[in-house]
């Protein structure tokens, strides 16, 4: 089947006080957000045209990846998405393609009640797709579903799903605990296991919201537990000669190699007069993406098999390296007009 990328939106963090102080002024006080359990799992996004669907690995920065193998259990939210696909199709006639996001979870789920306390959290010894978000492409446009309308469409599909933990104001929903036992086994009918804490929680307007830039408002509040375990990784491995894993190393020297002045000077001649300090910002966002999108192009399948805290090591990676030679590459050059 032939996808149609669609990209997912950033996730904000709450303590970034200038896009909370941001939501709180362009946006009316009486809207209403919600409260869901956030999962550390696989990004998946699962794209139906109506006769076909597949799992793909989704990704914040470049949109959709390489196709995901799934197993037996997950098999059975394919049928579900084209099922879904042609609820909707009398809804929405021009409907092209339905896009579910989530992330798979679960693999593994210790057999003792207890856990010692720890980063992780399990979920369930068997996958599955946790669906969280409904998109919507006809002709040109992109449509995110409302989240009452999303829970109630893949509740009708018997998709396992995000669940409304709690409804209200953005103040109030800042205000709900980020550290409980997560609800995910409880809710597969699993026996709970004593100090299994969940992730977070996401906090999201009940109707989808975007700020005059076109970021879509989603935000998320991760606990310390998990906060302090990838500050920690951050901290301890920012380079590829402090890795552990080769393939890691190997692909964050080729990282090294295309974080270049050249490569900068090709992207700053595409956007035109460039002028330091004031489009510091606007270069390094551009350079990033561009960086990015080259290296996943060429290493797709190297990339797709990191392990997520991995990932996570090489975008942080990136980001410093970017920013590095931006800050000292612009101030030298003063006005680029290419």
């Amino acid at each position: 089947m032939t996808i149609v990328q669609q990209d997912y939106a950033e996730l904000k963090a709450t303590y970034d006080p200038r896009f909370i102080e941001k939501v709180g002024r362009d946006f009316p006080p009486h809207l209403s957000f919600v409260v869901q359990e956030k999962v550390h799992g696989i990004p998946a996004a699962l794209y139906c045209d109506g006769s076909e669907a597949c799992f793909v690995r989704r990704r914040q920065h470049t949109g959709i990846g390489a196709p995901l193998e799934i197993t037996p259990e997950l098999e059975k939210n394919l049928r579900r998405a084209r099922s879904l696909f042609e609820r909707l199709h009398p809804i929405y006639s021009n409907i092209r393609q339905l896009v579910i996001c989530g992330e798979i979870i679960g693999g593994s789920y210790p057999k003792s009640r207890t856990v010692p306390p720890s980063h992780h959290t399990y979920y369930a010894p068997h996958q599955e797709f946790y669906a969280f978000d409904l998109q919507i492409s006809s002709g040109d446009r992109k449509r995110d579903l409302p989240v009452g309308t999303c829970n109630h469409l893949l509740e009708s599909e018997h998709f396992f799903h995000a669940r409304t933990l709690f409804q209200g104001s953005l103040e109030e929903c800042l205000r709900y605990p980020n550290f409980f036992p997560s609800h995910i086994p409880d809710w597969l009918g699993l026996p709970p296991i004593k100090h299994n804490i969940c992730a977070g929680v996401i906090i999201r307007p009940m109707i989808p919201q975007y700020t005059p830039s076109g970021e879509r408002i989603i935000l998320k509040n991760t606990n310390n537990k998990y906060t302090t375990y990838y500050n920690k990784t951050f901290t301890n491995t920012p380079h590829a000669c402090e890795s552990h894993n080769p393939d890691l190393d190997n692909l964050l020297e080729q990282l090294a190699q295309m974080v270049n002045e050249q490569k900068l000077r090709e992207v700053v001649a595409q956007m035109g007069t460039v002028c330091f300090p004031r489009d510091t910002h606007r270069v390094t966002a551009r350079f990033s993406k561009t960086v990015l999108t080259d290296f996943i192009q060429s290493n797709a399948s190297r990339y797709d098999i990191l392990e997520l805290v991995e990932q996570h090591i090489f975008i942080n990676e990136l980001r410093v390296l970017v920013a590095r030679l931006v800050k000292n590459t612009l101030p030298l050059i003063g006005s680029w007009r290419l």
